[in-house]
């Protein structure tokens, strides 16, 4: 039998995937306040489930009050989720990040959940000159993702060493500079996983999807004169899944990246992770000093069966929504080591990847 809808995980209500997302961010990132409402009426709130994927004509609004000030200086900014019917969507997960350059002020950890009114609202400020973007989106989703490019002006004010506390500088990975670089440092400024068997060329940010089972797509039969039926199975694409990486090298001298590693929360079972050893990247990368700029990757799970297996492993993915923590290791031109992170959210579901 030909299955039905094209990327819809199957097997689990999406309500249920909605209520894991949502379950994931209050424990694992400890969301501090949720979504303040800046007045106005919350109209006729949606009473369906939103879905946040490319099958629904919903709604995302990343509104920025200013989006041109000074460094040192703040704006204002605003989410809002309405459904296909224009109702505002409550109680749903927003992730929001910036490039280094901007800070996160609120919410600081970069989560945050839709009030009555569908919207969640906070503050961003500027942390050096130049144009820098900020990104919010929800939980899954490829095409209900919102950036606005913001402007700061220099020059920076005497003394100012930024805002204490303040999340962002990892546009979509949180992801960490070199330990005591400061601001002339190697980053990784973006991460994802690409599942359609073609990682080259990929740019991010990526849909951070990964099919789990291989399914069929139609079954037939046909047989000739006298003959016994044969049957012909076709079977759904099915592909190795890899993480895509973009290192920015800020510091005076080159880097190299050779391998990397990851973390999966609740990877093996509830509360309990699956960490990976060393993988080997696609092949040795070098990023180039004061500025340098390179995307990379890796495997990141293969084909088992009709199921996949985290990478260097016989661990099954499983499925569900779930934290994934990377960790680059390379060296510096003189020979020092140097490590870098990143998390991002991966999707793992049953997927249809039948043509139509």
């Amino acid at each position: 039998m030909r299955k039905k809808s094209l990327f819809k995980p199957r097997g689990v209500a999406r309500e249920a995937l909605i209520s894991i997302v949502l379950a994931l961010a209050v424990i694992l990132i400890v969301v501090q306040g949720c979504g303040k409402t800046d007045g106005g009426s919350a109209g006729s709130a949606s009473s369906t489930q939103f879905e946040a994927d490319s099958g629904n004509s919903g709604t995302l609004l990343l509104t920025v009050s200013n989006t041109s000030i000074n460094v040192g200086e703040t704006s204002s900014f605003t989410v809002t989720v309405k459904d296909e019917n224009g109702n505002p969507v409550s109680q749903i997960n927003i992730a929001c990040d910036t490039e280094q350059g901007l800070a996160l002020i609120d919410p600081n950890t970069g989560f945050s959940i839709t009030d009555a009114f569908g919207s969640i609202s906070g503050v961003v400020g500027c942390v050096s000159p130049g144009s820098f973007q900020m990104a919010c989106r929800l939980p899954i989703g490829a095409n209900k993702r919102k950036f606005v490019t913001i402007k700061c002006s220099g020059p920076v004010p005497p003394g100012f060493t930024g805002f204490e506390g303040a999340g962002g500088g990892g546009l979509g990975t949180g992801g960490s500079s070199e330990t005591g670089a400061g601001t002339n440092s190697v980053r990784l400024v973006a991460a994802g996983v690409v599942d359609n068997g073609d990682p080259v060329g990929q740019t991010l940010p990526l849909t951070n999807e990964i099919d789990t089972t291989q399914d069929i797509c139609q079954t037939s039969s046909s047989s000739s004169s006298g003959a016994s039926p044969t049957a012909t199975v076709e079977l759904e694409p099915f592909f190795d899944a890899f993480a895509v990486f973009e290192v920015v090298n800020d510091s005076s001298e080159l880097v190299t990246f050779t391998s990397y590693s990851f973390v999966v929360e609740d990877g093996i079972s509830s509360g309990v992770p699956f960490t990976s050893g060393n993988i080997a990247l696609a092949s040795p990368t070098e990023v180039a000093a004061n500025g340098g700029d390179e995307t990379f990757f890796a495997i990141f799970a293969s084909v088992g069966g009709t199921g996949k297996v985290f990478a260097g492993s016989s661990t099954s993915v499983g499925s569900g929504v779930k934290k994934v923590t990377f960790t680059l290791n390379g060296k510096k031109a003189n020979g020092g080591s140097i490590s870098i992170s990143g998390s991002i959210t991966v999707v793992f579901a049953d997927f249809d990847n039948c043509s139509s």
